[in-house]
């Protein structure tokens, strides 16, 4: 199979970014830095392969699993996107993170309030590791 086939065949089944992309050719077809390098040039010019693309639907896709904004732009830096794109496209989704998290707490922990500082701190570990910024974890963690 051919680099240009490998890289369709590989679109083909999901949005890929550029280094993600770039890492899978690597992976299979070793050596050949300058001949994949040539080709995603030419899969971008044909709009083929889109970091810009490729980081909508994978913002979209955390989003419906209550993933904060700020492990979102973490990911997507390790899968080789831009941190500023990341940033954009987040802004231009127009998110309500307060009310996100708020959904969050309200489907994982009902409508009760912490009991104790134990409890508080756990739900605060919670909410920092779905990735929200601290000062919506405080607007949220009743004290």
């Amino acid at each position: 199979m051919s680099i240009r086939n490998k890289a369709l065949d590989l679109l083909a089944r999901r949005e890929h970014s550029r280094a993600e992309l770039r890492n899978k050719l690597l992976h299979g077809f070793r050596n050949e830095e300058q001949s994949i390098d040539s080709i995603l040039d030419k899969l971008e010019n044909e709009n083929l392969l889109s970091d810009q693309r490729f980081t909508e639907m994978y913002i979209r896709g955390r989003v419906a699993k209550s993933i904060g904004p700020i492990r979102i732009i973490s990911e997507l830096r390790q899968k080789g996107v831009d941190a500023s794109l990341a940033e954009l496209v987040l802004a231009d989704l127009g998110m309500e993170w307060c009310a996100a998290l708020k959904a969050l707490s309200l489907q994982k922990y009902g409508e009760t309030a912490a009991q104790d500082d134990k409890e508080r701190a756990k739900r605060i570990r919670f909410f920092q590791y779905k990735g929200y910024p601290p000062e919506l974890i405080r607007e949220v963690v009743t004290w």
